[in-house]
């Protein structure tokens, strides 16, 4: 799929693919990432009162501090940027493989010119909704999870019975993909709520729960408008047609 390889591709020229899996390293590799991160990625404060911030951080006499950036962003266009930007090794991966996993069959029924639209639609509305629920954070929003999070969302109105092959402790089970995805959106919703009001820059889940809407609501428009084609049936050599 176009949109993993662009992920990966990005992820490649990054600093943080110099990370280890858990995107830890030296300090200066720490450095460079977080750099990165507030020029690439979406920054609440900064959406909400359209101002770039002052300041980013550099390595100045061998410690990694504040200093004035070298660049003008764009506000807008960082809610666009900062999909395509992730934290290390796992974060990649973990979107990816969902990506890889429900993203494919969305985009057979949007084709790929639609479902690129809406698959960016989706991680600039959350990236917006995350901001303006907490609109004076400096935490840096990036990675692809409020888009991905609308493909799953998509993806539950396009094909609710088809059967996901999980992994349910040890045991791998083929559940319907109502049952799958449902009970990962109650857990965004939960996790939402419990981290309301943190400013601890850790996972954005809202970011998962306003996604995953906004690919409902569309997946639901979309199936109502262009309904799938009848199945196929099949008639026994010697029988007339059912028609």
């Amino acid at each position: 799929m176009t949109l993993i390889g662009f992920n990966v591709l990005i992820f490649l020229f990054s600093p943080a693919v110099r990370g280890s899996l858990t995107g830890s390293g030296s300090e200066r590799l720490q450095c460079s990432e977080q750099a990165y991160f507030l020029h690439w990625g979406a920054i609440p404060t900064e959406l909400t009162h359209a101002k770039q911030l002052p300041r980013t951080v550099g390595m100045v006499d061998g410690a990694c501090q504040e200093v004035q950036p070298t660049y003008r962003k764009n506000l807008v266009l960082s809610t666009l940027t900062s999909q395509f930007v992730h934290a290390g090794w796992l974060h990649l991966l973990g979107n990816m493989l969902f990506l890889w996993v429900f993203g494919n069959n969305v985009e057979d029924r949007f084709g790929r010119v639609r479902y690129g639209v809406f698959y960016l639609l989706a991680g600039v509305v959350s990236a917006y909704a995350y901001a303006y629920s907490a609109p004076d954070s400096t935490d840096t929003l990036v990675g692809a999870s409020g888009a991905i999070a609308g493909v799953l969302g998509a993806y539950l109105m396009l094909f609710p019975r088809a059967k996901v092959l999980t992994v349910v402790i040890v045991l791998p089970l083929w559940l319907r993909a109502w049952v799958v995805l449902g009970v990962w959106f109650l857990l965004q919703v939960v996790n939402a709520q419990l981290s309301a009001g943190a400013n601890n820059g850790g996972i954005g889940y809202l970011v998962h729960v306003v996604g995953f809407l906004v690919g409902v609501a569309y997946g639901l428009w979309y199936r109502q408008r262009h309904p799938p084609p009848p199945p196929m049936v099949r008639v026994a050599p010697g029988y007339p047609p059912p028609w």
